[in-house]
């Protein structure tokens, strides 16, 4: 990396982190199709540089739980117009399971915060109640097996 871009990088992330703005998200363009159920699906590019590919992170706090490059190839951003068609990501964060509880985060691209409200991974009820019972049903299996073997 050119030391200039280097420079302007550093200032932006101590601009940023000061001013506590979005000032630095004008560099990226991006959308969340999907943040609940303990999925996270969207895209994003930086528009100074739209073919290279995005780091994105979500953090609670200073811990980052979730992480990925943006890099997926996706047929409906070519019909949207996009300038780069493989800028999607989608994550399966490490959440905690089986609680209606919601976690919220916030959202990096390349280490600079872009968000402003925090971003919100919650569990779909009826998810949840399909969950409990797929475990309930393994549960019930386990201890038929553990019967019949003794």
């Amino acid at each position: 990396m050119p030391i200039l871009q280097l420079i302007r990088k550093v200032i932006r992330k101590i601009k940023s982190k000061l001013l506590d703005s979005d000032v630095l998200e004008l560099d990226y363009e991006y959308h969340l199709d999907a943040c609940y159920n303990h999925v996270a699906k969207g895209w994003v590019y930086k528009k100074s540089a739209p073919s290279s590919v995005v780091h994105v992170a979500f953090k609670k706090g200073n811990i980052t739980f979730c992480e990925v490059m943006a890099n997926q190839a996706r047929d409906d951003l070519k019909h949207a117009g996009l300038p780069n068609t493989q800028c999607a990501f989608d994550i399966s964060p490490d959440l905690v399971a089986n609680t209606l509880t919601p976690t919220l985060a916030d959202l990096y691209f390349d280490g600079i915060k872009v968000n402003r409200e925090p971003v919100v991974f919650a569990m779909d009820y009826h998810k949840l109640i399909e969950q409990l019972n797929q475990h309930s049903a393994e549960l019930n299996n386990d201890d038929l097996n553990n019967k019949a073997q003794a």
